[in-house]
């Protein structure tokens, strides 16, 4: 190759050399989890005042199945960070029966105890931090619910309720944005005419979809970028299919009284808390709230994790590029034809063995020299299975360019397409094709405790053999050996 045009092959080495980068900068994506809402998220804020009307009463003070986790505690376990109730040094603020813009309280007996707003609980997160919201910390902003059954019990009132409700909300996201957050989780509110409490009523489910409806528009409207949490449909789609998600009653409480002071004692029956999806008319059980916090993580890790797969293909085309262009560096030395070809393999391990799997990829070159002019061709074929601990997915990757994300089932396979590259996620379940729009939570309708291992990091190893000898006439062919190694992990 003349000098002239080196500098456009180094210029596609960089861009390719960009490409191939994978985005993965920390160990943990998030710096701490800090929590504003009600008692579906509330951790134990009013467990200390439980203990001091009743010591045994310590293994209680969560809305569920006590002595369950709510799904913010595990969504925080998951990250290494933490879940406590503000009031006892946490950073979750939310308060069962909070409002998003109403002050209220709560009797236990002689004891009256405030329940902030979601207003108020921000007020009070700024007051504490200086007016300053960590950047790398993840938030989660959800109310609503107890606004709704203000306005249930006031119908007059209800499109002032509402109203106010989501203004609340959306300040609240602003707040939070003005002063620094970059991570706001917005879940909007479940079905409440799929709840025990108000089941089978369609004008339950109306009331909620209309305040999701007016949460989201507002919070575009304002230019507010949040992470939304369709839990909307969530529960929808377990209580339709019940049993393919391991419950045995969608229908009624696991407990015989409130869910606060719900314990072991209370159950309806022995196993309740694993296989009854509501603790009592409206809130979650121990294993729905274990399941909404898979869907939470999900929502948030899905993006890290799809990371991986155009990294793979992208190493594929690096290699394969930087293999082309090391037969035309510079012109052979004498005239003839002569082929190549060489295999690599790249294997990739992510989360301590969370994702791994090795893609196997295979290149073929031909040369033609005649006076200053060399004219070649290559092809190749990579295909990789690569496989996450508790859902399988299977890449197959086919030349080296972009190509497009598909989302297929088991037993579907990837056209082959030459120099295009296609990607299926692959999961165990129904053949039929998946149409939900948001993001199905029956891939994670696992039941175990969420596990992060040691760190969450992302290694890759990639090793390329050293090319086959071909038959040739004039100059050998050169090889192109390169070894790479990267250790970093995804940021959001």
């Amino acid at each position: 190759m003349k000098p002239t045009q080196r500098p456009l092959r180094r210029l596609l080495a960089l861009a390719l050399a960009a490409a191939a980068t994978p985005a993965f900068a920390q160990s943990s994506p998030f710096s701490q989890t800090i929590f504003f809402g009600d008692s579906l998220t509330d951790s134990g804020h009013f467990r200390p005042t439980l203990v001091q009307l009743n010591p045994g009463a310590a293994v209680a003070g969560r809305f569920t199945t006590n002595p369950g986790f709510v799904w913010s505690e595990f969504l925080a376990q998951y990250y290494g960070t933490g879940a406590v109730s503000a009031n006892q040094g946490g950073t979750n603020y939310a308060v069962g029966g909070a409002r998003t813009g109403t002050n209220g309280s709560q009797s236990f007996g002689p004891i009256t105890v405030p329940v902030p707003a979601l207003t108020t609980q921000l007020a009070s997160y700024l007051t504490a931090t200086g007016g300053k919201a960590d950047a790398r910390a993840l938030y989660t902003v959800w109310g609503g619910p107890n606004d709704l059954f203000a306005a249930v019990a006031n119908p007059s009132q209800t499109p002032a309720i509402i109203g106010a409700a989501v203004t609340s909300q959306i300040t609240v996201v602003a707040g939070l944005k003005q002063a620094g957050a970059e991570y706001i989780l917005v879940p909007n509110i479940p079905d409440l005419g799929r709840t025990p409490g108000f089941l089978n009523s369609a004008g339950a489910t109306q009331l909620a979809a209309t305040y999701n409806a007016a949460l989201y528009n507002g919070l575009t409207a304002q230019g507010l970028r949040v992470i939304p949490l369709d839990t909307f449909n969530f529960l929808r789609e377990i209580t339709a299919s019940p049993a393919q998600y391991g419950f045995a009653n969608v229908t009624t409480p696991a407990c015989t009284g409130s869910s606060l002071t719900c314990t072991p004692l209370n159950y309806v029956t022995p196993g309740a808390a694993g296989t009854y999806a509501f603790a009592d008319s409206v809130h979650p059980s121990l294993a729905a709230h274990q399941m909404l916090g898979q869907y939470a993580i999900s929502v948030l890790e899905g993006p890290r994790q799809l990371a991986v797969l155009p990294y793979t293909a992208s190493v594929i085309g690096r290699s394969r590029a930087d293999r082309v262009a090391s037969h035309i560096d510079t012109k052979p030395e004498a005239d003839g034809v002569r082929w190549w070809g060489d295999l690599r393999g790249d294997s990739l391990r992510y989360d301590e063995g969370d994702f791994d799997g090795i893609t196997p990829t295979g290149t073929f070159g031909l040369d033609w020299t005649r006076g200053d002019f060399v004219f070649g061709g290559f092809a190749g074929f990579g295909r990789g299975q690569d496989g996450f601990r508790q859902h399988p997915y299977q890449l197959q990757a086919v030349g080296h360019h972009p190509g497009r994300l598909r989302r297929l089932v088991p037993g579907s396979r990837v056209g082959q397409r030459p120099d295009q590259l296609h990607v299926a996620v692959l999961r165990r379940g129904s053949r039929n094709p998946v149409r939900s729009r948001h993001p199905s939570p029956q891939r994670l309708a696992g039941r175990q405790q969420p596990d992060r291992g040691d760190q969450r990091r992302l290694r890759f190893r990639t090793r390329q053999a050293a090319p086959r000898p071909g038959r040739q006439r004039g100059r050998p062919a050169r090889q192109a050996n390169t070894t790479r190694k990267t250790t970093a992990a995804p940021p959001h």
